[in-house]
C-alpha cells in the first residue's frame, strides 16, 4: 500500500495526534542526546526548548490549516455542483412547458424519474459511506 493510501485511510484527528507524538518524541530524544553529549548540566545551566517547541507546534498548526482549507474548498465546490445540477433540472422542467402536450408529459416523467434515481443513489452512497466509517 502506498503512503497516499495509508494517509487517506487515517482520520484527520489520528494524523494530528501522530504528528504531535512524533514532534514531542523527537524533542525529548534531542534533549537527551544533547544532555549526554555535554556530559550533563551544571547547577546553573538550563536548556531552553520553548522556542523550538513553539516553532514545531506552529508548523503543525499551519499544516492543519492547509488541510482544513483544502477540505473546505472541496466541500464548497461540491455544493456548487449540486446547486448547478438542481438549477439545470429545474430549468429543463420549466422549459418543458414549451413542448407539445404529449412530449411535455414524457419529458416531465423522465425528469421526475431522474431526480428520484439521483436521490436514491445519493442516499445509498451516503449510507455506504457511514457503514464504511463504522467498520474502520
Amino acid at each position: 500500500m502506498s503512503i497516499i493510501g495509508i494517509m487517506d485511510s487515517l482520520p484527520l484527528w489520528g494524523i494530528f495526534i501522530a504528528s504531535v507524538v512524533i514532534i514531542i518524541l523527537s524533542l525529548e530524544l534531542g534533549f537527551l542526546l544533547g544532555k549526554r553529549d555535554r556530559g550533563g548540566l551544571s547547577e546553573g545551566e538550563k536548556i531552553s526548548t520553548g522556542l523550538i517547541i513553539g516553532a514545531s507546534l506552529s508548523l503543525l498548526a499551519f499544516m492543519l490549516a492547509l488541510a482544513f482549507g483544502s477540505v473546505s474548498s472541496r466541500l464548497n465546490e461540491r455544493k456548487h455542483l449540486v446547486l448547478d445540477e438542481a438549477n439545470a433540472i429545474g430549468t429543463a422542467f420549466l422549459r418543458s412547458d414549451l413542448l407539445p402536450l404529449a412530449d411535455r408529459a414524457e419529458v416531465r416523467r423522465i425528469l421526475h424519474d431522474y431526480v428520484y434515481l439521483r436521490l436514491k443513489f445519493m442516499q445509498k452512497d451516503t449510507t455506504m459511506q457511514y457503514a464504511d466509517q463504522e467498520h474502520r
